[in-house]
Formats: structure tokens, sequence, C-alpha cells
């Protein structure tokens, strides 16, 4: 065997080196032929599924040489070990090294000889080598895999969420689930139409020689049947190996063949979408892998469709608003506006109570600062003035059914200006507010009536900016006999005869195309009129406009109103409480309470640590006595840790405090009703906190 210098080794190391492993094979036997002088040699894989050749070189097929590798191959002495095998009963001599790789293949090196001895340090440093540079090379195209899936997921998402249409929205969504997983020939977008009945085939993309064609379908499936109706209905990827003997797989009517099927659900939030599915001519054409890239891409797709459906339904709306001037536009438009409030509000009441219980705390402090003290309360009523704006924005926006009962006049006339004070302040518009030192209660619909002053509020305010830029609005109330009124007046320029006429009529308006749909009025007409009043313009009325609403006065009380007092001496104590709220601000001033109440608190952040707790807890003999939890919160939220508590610890689902700030989120509100829970909204006073956790604990 001739040798070899330093340099040439590092030459042939540094070419094995920069090959992948797709290539290494053919090179390293080149450098193994050309460093030892074989005559011939071979690189094989052996796997669960049997013995394959990677690359071969001059290999006669004899049975000498053929049982020689086999013997290689199959000697169980030598299988997780690295080294050389000796033939000597083969006329050539043949000298084979073999490794266990990380994957779990067996790399098998066969090198031939005529009559030069074979050097087997020199087969065992290739075979090394060979080893080392199929390990390397697989590692480093891993990551490199990685990395470029990653930086597609990444553009994906971008494009995704930058993408306010759905039709262009859900063309990208089958297109970028082709490109992006390897396999994948074509792909079908289905979703759930309105009645959540059906999976319509919304989208369907075909691999028609090099073009893919985006095409619109109708083909349906029922939830629960086919791979889409099974991946919704159990929200986890279905992976059909073999389509055409599975029998969770149905054809959707066409006639192409199909060797294999992934789809993945469309769930956002909870809220089922639609499925995702991409397929293959040929059986197991997918792996664990395709089936976690087809869920990130579903998981993103539900996203961004669940925003493109907003956007649209947006559209629609304001559309229908500009065609239609019925009144159904505007409660449609109440019902999109209380959507978007909910979203808002359940974000401000979280710091809200934050700062609301942290100002209660300092309240608390023995010893404070008088100066200190004043400022705390300015800070805590502040806050609580905060709430009240949230409170009546949400109690306006929200669909109520018609409900009567003992309604405070006065009271709900400043909720509905506190509604506008921004409005009236930037606008230049003065607000006078005289309102009777004597108790003035209807039985009435707080919603309704407040609607009713909204709009004269709002109509005052748009007359006085249309003609001077601002002015003064002046709101009073009075008992008269048995009747409550309520006058609405602004220094705007009136109301011509013309208008007298057609006031209350439908559809009819001064402002212009596109300001008003000459409903307001006509509404609060109708609702005054189911309360057994009356509201009329005020003709004796020196400037602008007054509207006068009369209402039957009542002699039953209204429920309490009253802002929550700091209550500082509880009567329950020593108790081990479970608190679940992912608002870390919120989660310390409810621990701080509890402590100082002489509780024992365990934190939790969302449902699913909760849970471990509580497993915990059960398994030591020392149960919780109580459960304080918000109701949204990630991985898990309330409602199903409730479920959850209902099934595995029977007797604790009557100790379960909720603390919220979705107010009027439709799920919420049922789970809270449909339960009849206790809860307190955010943000809350201490006392309401301390006062409800006694009753749940005594």
């Amino acid at each position: 065997m001739t040798s070899r210098t330093p340099e040439s080794w590092s030459a042939g190391l540094a070419r094995i080196r920069s090959r992948n492993a797709e290539s290494l094979p053919a090179h390293i036997l080149d450098v193994a032929l050309d460093y030892s002088r074989a005559e011939g040699g071979g690189i094989y894989s052996i796997d669960e599924k049997g013995f394959s050749c990677l690359r071969e070189h001059n290999l006669p097929q004899t049975p000498d040489l053929a049982r020689a590798r086999e013997a290689a191959a199959l000697d169980q002495s030598g299988l997780f070990l690295r080294g050389v095998i000796r033939a000597p009963e083969v006329s050539l001599g043949v000298l084979a090294w073999r490794s266990r790789t990380s994957s779990g293949d067996t790399v098998l090196l066969v090198l031939r000889y005529g009559a030069t001895s074979p050097d087997e340090r020199l087969l065992d440093s290739l075979g090394a080598m060979l080893s080392l540079a199929l390990e390397t090379a697989s590692m480093r195209e891993e990551r490199d895999a990685e990395a470029k899936q990653e930086n597609v997921l990444f553009r994906v998402s971008q494009a995704f969420m930058s993408t306010v249409e759905l039709d262009p929205l859900l063309d990208l969504v089958v297109s970028s689930c082709v490109e992006t997983i390897a396999n994948a020939k074509n792909c079908v977008l289905h979703l759930l139409d309105e009645a959540g009945e059906r999976l319509v085939a919304t989208r369907v993309l075909f691999a028609e020689g090099d073009r893919r064609v985006p095409r619109a379908r109708s083909s349906a499936l029922r939830p629960g049947i086919g791979a889409a109706g099974l991946a919704l209905s159990t929200g986890s990827v279905v992976n059909i190996a073999d389509a055409t003997q599975d029998t969770r797989f149905f054809p959707t009517g066409n006639q192409r063949h199909i060797g294999s099927l992934l789809t993945a659900p469309i769930i956002f939030r909870e809220h089922p979408i639609g499925t995702l599915s991409v397929d293959s001519s040929h059986p197991n054409a997918f792996d664990h892998d395709d089936e976690r890239l087809l869920m990130t891409l579903a998981t993103l797709a539900a996203a961004a469709i669940y925003n493109a459906d907003l956007f649209q339904d947006l559209q629609d709306s304001l559309e229908h608003l500009r065609d239609t001037q019925a009144q159904l536009i505007q409660s449609e438009k109440l019902s999109a506006i209380g959507q978007l409030i909910a979203g808002i509000t359940h974000e401000l009441n979280n710091p809200l109570a934050a700062i609301s219980g942290y100002a209660q705390l300092l309240q608390m402090t023995d010893g404070l600062d008088p100066q200190v003290r004043q400022d705390v309360t300015r800070i805590h009523e502040q806050a609580q003035r905060a709430a009240r704006i949230v409170r009546n924005l949400l109690t306006f926006a929200r669909e109520h059914s018609s409900m009567r009962r003992p309604t405070d006049i006065n009271l709900l006339l400043q909720q509905t200006l506190e509604l506008q004070a921004y409005q009236l302040r930037i606008e230049n518009i003065s607000v006078e507010l005289q309102l009777s030192d004597d108790a003035l209660a209807v039985m009435g619909d707080p919603h309704q009536l407040q609607q009713v002053f909204f709009n004269l509020i709002s109509n005052a305010r748009d007359a006085m900016t249309a003609s001077s830029g601002g002015g003064r609005l002046r709101v009073w109330t009075e008992r008269a006999g048995h009747m409550v009124h309520v006058h609405i007046a602004d220094s705007g320029p009136g109301l011509s005869e013309e208008t007298k006429r057609h006031l209350f009529e439908p559809f009819y308006t001064t402002k212009e195309v596109g300001k008003g749909t000459g409903l307001g009025l006509s509404i609060c007409f109708g609702i005054v009129g189911e309360h057994n009043g009356r509201i009329w313009a005020n003709e004796e009325s020196v400037e602008g406009a007054e509207f006068v609403v009369a209402l039957p006065y009542t002699d039953e009380v209204p429920e309490s109103s009253a802002e929550d007092e700091v209550d500082q001496s509880p009567r329950v104590t020593n108790k081990l409480v479970l608190l679940v709220e992912d608002e870390e601000p919120v989660a310390r001033v409810v621990q701080r309470v509890l402590n100082q109440d002489g509780h024992r608190v365990l934190l939790g952040r969302d449902g699913e640590e909760a849970l471990r707790y509580l497993r915990q807890a059960h398994e030591r003999g020392v149960p919780f006595d109580l459960v304080i939890s918000d109701i949204r919160m990630p991985n898990m939220g309330g409602a199903r840790l409730y479920e959850e508590i209902q099934t595995y610890y029977p007797g604790l689902e009557g100790r379960v405090l909720f603390i919220t700030g979705d107010s009027i989120g439709s799920s919420t509100h049922f789970f809270l009703t449909r339960k009849n829970l206790p809860y307190l909204m955010k943000p809350f006073g201490l006392g309401e906190l301390r006062t409800a956790i006694d009753e749940l604990l005594i």
C-alpha cells in the first residue's frame, strides 16, 4: 500500500466533510478505494426493512463475496461495536467495518482486496470517518431543514396575518400547504357552513402538471364523517396512510387517485372553523413531522380566517347600513360593536382591578400620611370612575331582552352622559345637569330607556356642532304628579315647522346622506310608548330644541348601586385557597387580601396548572377549601377547570368563586347563568371579595 502524506489526508477529509448526506457514500467509497488500494468496495445500510446498497464499485456478485458480506451484516457479536471483520474463507481478501448510527441503521463498509495484504487500521479509520461524516451531514441537514421550515412558517404567518380579505386568504392557505409540505400534491380547505352542520369544500388546489389551479367546490361533509369530519370532531390530525383501504376516508365526488391523506382541524379559541387536507397519490406519504407541520399551518390559518371573517363581517355590515335603512341595521351594528367592546373592556378591566385593588390595600395601611391617604383615595375614585364608564358602555352596547324593574332615572342620565362626556367636551359643548332632589324611579327597562336618552343627547350634539361648532346642553329632571319628566334641551338652530310635522316618522332625517338613518326618534317614540309614557318637542322652548320624556312614577325602590366599602373584618380564616389567575397584578392583589385574612394561598396561572395542584393536594390528603378562578385563560379556561372539578373532586364545585372581566361574552355569560355560579366582575371591591369568600366558606 502506498503511504499518504498528512496533506493528502486533510484534503480527503475536507472533501468528505463538504458533502451532504445523499452524496456522502459515493465520495467516502472513492476515498476508501483510493487510500486503501482495494480492488473494489461497497457501502450498505441495514435497518428494519432489510439490506440496501448505498454505493458499490467493482464488486463481482460471487457467492463467496455475497456470503462474506451477509455474514458481516448479520454478525450479532459486533452489531453495536465498531470493528474490522475478516473473511479468510473467501478467495479474495475482504474486510468489513460496521457501526450503529443514531438513527438505528447499521452502516457497513466492505473492501475487496487481491493479493495485497489489507490494512485493517486504515479500514477502521475509514469506517469511523464514514459513520462520523454521515452523522454530521445528517445533523447538519436536519438543522438546515428545521431552520428553513421555521423561516417558511414565519413568512407564511406574516402573509396570513397581512391578508384581511377572505378570498385571497383562502387561496393563500391552500397554496402554502402544497408548497410547504414536501409530499403534498393537492390541498382541500373545508369550512363549516353558517349553521355549523356541514363542511363545505371552499378551496381545492389540484396539481395539474406544473400548474396548480385553485378551484371553488361545493361538495360537503357532515362533522364526524370522512377524514375531514373526523378531524374536526376529534380536534386532532387524521393521517390516512392508505386511502384505498382505510374506511375513514370518503372521496368527495372526484375520481382522482388518492394514495394517502393528511387532515388537520382548523379551530380558533375552541371555535371550529373547518379543516385543511393535503393528499398524495402514493401510500404512506406523510409522517409525524408532516402532521405537526400541517397542524401548525392550520393553527395559523385559523387565526387569519377568523380575523378575515371579522373584517368581512364588518364590511358587510357597513354595506348593509348604506343600502337598507332598516331598523335591523341598528341592532346588528350594536351587536358588532358589542363584540368589539367585549374584547377591549376585558383588557381594561384587568388593569383597573389591579389599580383599584392596590389602592384599597393602601387605604387599609395604618399610619399612612394624610396627604398620601387623600391621594390614594383619589386614585381609587378615578379607578372606580373608569370602571363605571366601562360598565355603562357594556350596558349600552349589549343586546338585552326587555326586562322591567324599578329604575333610578337620575342615575341612568348620569351614566348616559358619562358615555358621551368625551365627545361633548371635544366638540365644545358645555353640559348643565340639574337633577331633582326627589328620588325619581320608574318601572322600565334601563337598557331601552338609556337608548332613548342616548339618542336624544346625540341628536342635540349633532345639531349644535353642525350649526355653530359648539353650544350648551341642558338636562334636568322633575316630578310632575304621577309622572317623571326628563328635559333635554340644546342651543342649536331649533326645529323647523316641516321637521316638527315629520318628527317621529321612520326614515325621516334632516342630516346629510350617510349621516343618519332617520330611525333614532322613531325608535325613541316606540320605546317610550311601550313604557306607557310620552315624548314630545316643547313648543315653548326659547332657544334651540327641547325634548321632554314623561314616564310613570313608581314607589318601588331601585336596586342599590352603592360603591364597595373596604371591609377589614373577615369572618373566616386559615383556609387553603387555590387562586387561578393569569394576570399577575390582579393575582397579587387577591393573594395579599387572602393572606391578610389568614388564608393559605397557592397560585396557578391557568387551568392545567390548577389541576396539577388539585391532584397533588388530593394525594396528600389536604384538599383545598376554596377555588377562586378567572374564566378566560390560556391553555385551559375556568369553564373547563370547573367541569374537571365536578368530575374528579365532588363537593368542591360548591366552593368555586369566579372573577372575570369578560362581562358580555356570550360563552362566559351562558356558562355562569346556566350553572348559576357565584362570580365577581372586575374591577371588584375588596369588601365584595371578602363577602363572597365568607359566604362560600361558612
